[in-house]
């Protein structure tokens, strides 16, 4: 399994913006004085980024393992399902009756 986090290695990076182009929403961008990308860690999947970069021989982008941790599977929630949990611990039965 996978966080889906794109992890960039600088000193591979030639900023040469592939990956912003191959982007569906255009998302990674140039860091401003140094040289190499700013990727996002929203799109999941297969990201783009990451393929073109590959291909093109840089390998400079790669998808971060997902942690094992417990705290980790903790924050893995959507808000709804901690505030459901959060609301039951609380307020017991009248907790389930409000959610």
């Amino acid at each position: 399994m996978k966080t889906g986090a794109i992890l960039v290695d600088r000193g591979k990076c030639t900023s040469c913006g592939l990956c912003i182009d191959a982007c569906p929403g255009r998302v990674p961008h140039l860091h401003p004085t140094e040289n190499y990308a700013l990727i996002c860690d929203l799109c999941g999947g297969e990201p783009q980024c990451v393929k073109v970069c590959s291909e093109g021989g840089w390998d400079a982008l790669w998808v971060a393992n997902k942690p094992s941790s417990y705290s980790y599977k903790l924050y893995a929630k959507r808000p709804e399902e901690i505030t459901r949990e959060l609301v039951i611990n609380l307020y017991g039965e009248k907790g389930k009756e409000v959610v």
